[in-house]
């Protein structure tokens, strides 16, 4: 416990209510009692340690922001001084607070005037730190403004879709495609330039990488193994449904360029459902019990941007995309994703399945 006590003039209020000093310093609301003469008379451990005031106790408030000048806190500084000026008024309100070491806080501020005995008389300060519902709060605008972009960006790929189709299909289906990674990887750079959205946030954390990549590795060769099954049943089952019946693979089947486009397509199509609707979802949605509703939304919504290549490739899409939803609720990081989509494009290519 501090050498200094409340002062003797607000340990009785109205009503018969005490302040005590061991009960304020357990509040994790910063408190400060301010005097007649606008000097902090008393701060609490909450405001000693978001504020780093306590060398300030016994000293003018004006003292301590003159030493720690900073534009951002200048509605915060103004909002206490209007308080010390208007002691009788309540104010209150959200205000940004940087302290001294850089901790960025968000105050909900609110004065009290105590009128003690004699002349004396006080001016209490709370300040409940938001900063967690304030970010909170701009995850959710933030979210719903990458999610609006996102659905906007669909319905746009789906007017050219059917711009094309109406054409007679002018150009090969790769080319929607490639525009629509395009748009993705855009919208991605919009989505880093103009929101606070952090890398991790994007699901592009590195934290826990070796594990993530490993695991996709293991479930990448299953499925790898997979797709070898289902050309060897279809090469005697239904050659005819196949392009190569004649072997099970050949690396002649990969196109110029392949490895590259499979990595491309890899990062911003799993970057673009993951990293931005699936994530935007959850953000949105505010509740872990909506993080199946998040996978199915996600997997309908990217699943219907295959459409250019019929219905089975769309529920293949689906199929996969949902143990995609799956994998990144576990990791939250599209990168073993990114392995398993390069993985098994190159592989499908390679077995001449795609």
């Amino acid at each position: 416990m501090r050498d200094e006590a409340i002062p003797a003039g607000i340990e009785e209020v109205a009503d018969g209510a005490a302040y005590h000093t061991r009960a304020l310093d357990d509040m994790p609301n910063c408190v400060l009692v301010i005097g007649a003469h606008g000097t902090i008379v008393y701060a609490n451990d909450a405001a000693r340690e978001a504020m780093e005031i306590g060398e300030y106790v016994g000293r003018s408030f004006a003292e301590y922001f003159m030493v720690f000048p900073n534009s951002a806190n200048d509605k915060f500084y103004e909002a206490i001084l209007d308080a010390i000026r208007e002691k009788r008024m309540r104010h209150q309100g959200r205000f940004l607070y940087v302290s001294p070491n850089g901790r960025r806080h968000a105050f909900f501020l609110t004065s009290s005037y105590l009128e003690g005995p004699g002349e004396d008389s006080y001016l209490v300060i709370t300040c409940t730190d938001v900063t967690a519902e304030e970010r909170a709060a701009r995850l959710r605008r933030e979210s719903t403004f990458l999610l609006v972009s996102t659905i906007v960006y669909i319905c746009a790929f789906m007017f050219v879709y059917t711009v094309w189709d109406y054409l007679g299909r002018p150009f090969a289906a790769t080319h929607l495609t490639t525009m629509l990674e395009v748009g993705g990887l855009v919208l991605g750079l919009l989505a880093l330039r103009f929101t606070s959205l952090r890398l991790a946030s994007l699901g592009l954390g590195t934290r826990n990488l070796g594990r993530n990549l490993r695991e996709a590795g293991l479930a990448s060769l299953a499925l790898v193994g997979v797709l070898v099954a289902c050309k060897l049943v279809l090469m005697r089952a239904a050659p005819a449904l196949l392009a190569h019946p004649e072997a099970l693979c050949s690396l002649s089947w990969l196109g110029a360029g392949s490895f590259v486009g499979c990595a491309f397509s890899a990062c911003v199509q799993q970057f673009l459902t993951r990293g931005i609707v699936h994530q935007s979802l959850w953000h949105v949605l505010g509740d872990e019990h909506d993080h199946a509703l998040a996978i199915a939304v996600s997997t309908v919504m990217l699943a219907s941007l295959q459409m250019p290549y019929g219905p089975v490739r769309m529920l293949g899409s689906a199929v996969l995309l949902t143990a995609f939803g799956f994998l990144y609720e576990r990791q939250r990081s599209i990168w073993g994703l990114v392995l398993m989509h390069f993985v098994l494009g190159v592989s499908a290519m390679a077995l001449g399945l795609a």
